[in-house]
């Protein structure tokens, strides 16, 4: 499965982490971004 975030429609509201920490995260600009291990996209 592939997973990502249209950085055009992302609210920053941190609905996606709040349900998949695992695989969502924010960052200090507001945005949501997809996280893998250590890495974030």
């Amino acid at each position: 499965m592939k997973v990502w975030i249209d950085q055009d429609l992302c609210t920053g509201d941190g609905l996606c982490e709040e349900i998949a920490p695992d695989v969502f995260t924010l960052l200090d600009d507001g945005l949501a971004y997809v996280k893998e291990g250590s890495k974030v996209f």
